[in-house]
C-alpha cells in the first residue's frame, strides 16, 4: 500500500484469529487434548446425567475453554512486523523496537540450523507462535517473532541485538530488507 510519499508499506501484523489459529496448526495432539479434554468429560458426564442440570455442564463446558482461548489470546493480537521506508518497527511482546535498515545485518537462514530457539526466556508460546526472547541452539539471545512454521527465517543484527522473523512469506520480506538498505552479510 502506498503511503502518498512514494514508498510502499509492508507488514506482517497478527489480528485475533491468526492468534487463534496458532493454537491448532501446525497440529499437536497434546495441546488439542488439553483443551478438548474437559469439554469431553463434562460432555460425558452431561450425557450421563439426567437431570436438569444436563443443558448447564454441557453449555459450561463449551463456554469455558472458548472463554480461556479467548483471554489468553488478546495480548497477542497485533504481534508481528511494520517496515517503512527505511525502518523496520517489530512488536513481539514484550519487546517493541525500530531497526534502521542501513545499520542492519540480514540473512535469511534454515530454521532448521543453529538459530532456532531453544528456550523461552521472557515471551509466549504457542504450537504456532512463539514471540518475545528466546535462548537460541547457537547459543545468543534473541527477540522472535514466529507465527506458524516454514522452512526459512530472516536474522536481523541492529546494535549488537538479534532479531528473528519467521512465517510464511519471509523471503519476500528479506529482499524487501536488503531493497531498504540492510547488509546481506553470513550471520
Amino acid at each position: 500500500m502506498e503511503n502518498g510519499k512514494g514508498d510502499y508499506r509492508v507488514a506482517y501484523q497478527l489480528d485475533y484469529f491468526a492468534v487463534i489459529k496458532a493454537f491448532f496448526m501446525p497440529f499437536n495432539l497434546f495441546f488439542l487434548l488439553l483443551f478438548l479434554g474437559p469439554v469431553a468429560i463434562a460432555v460425558f458426564v452431561a450425557y450421563r446425567t439426567i437431570n436438569r442440570y444436563r443443558i448447564a455442564i454441557l453449555l459450561a463446558s463449551v463456554a469455558i475453554p472458548i472463554l480461556i482461548l479467548s483471554l489468553i489470546s488478546f495480548p497477542e493480537v497485533g504481534s508481528g512486523w511494520n517496515l517503512d521506508r527505511n525502518s523496520l518497527k517489530i512488536k513481539s511482546p514484550p519487546v517493541l523496537t525500530t531497526i534502521q535498515l542501513p545499520e542492519a545485518r540480514v540473512e535469511l537462514v534454515e530454521s532448521s540450523g543453529s538459530w532456532q530457539t531453544t528456550l523461552r526466556i521472557n515471551g509466549s508460546g504457542k504450537p504456532g507462535l512463539a514471540i518475545g526472547w528466546f535462548k537460541l541452539q547457537n547459543g545468543k539471545k534473541a527477540v522472535v517473532f514466529r507465527h506458524l512454521h516454514h522452512a526459512k527465517m530472516v536474522v536481523l543484527e541492529y546494535q549488537g541485538e538479534f532479531y528473528i522473523l519467521q512465517h510464511p512469506g519471509v523471503e519476500d520480506l528479506y529482499m524487501e530488507l536488503i531493497a531498504r538498505g540492510a547488509k546481506p552479510t553470513g550471520l
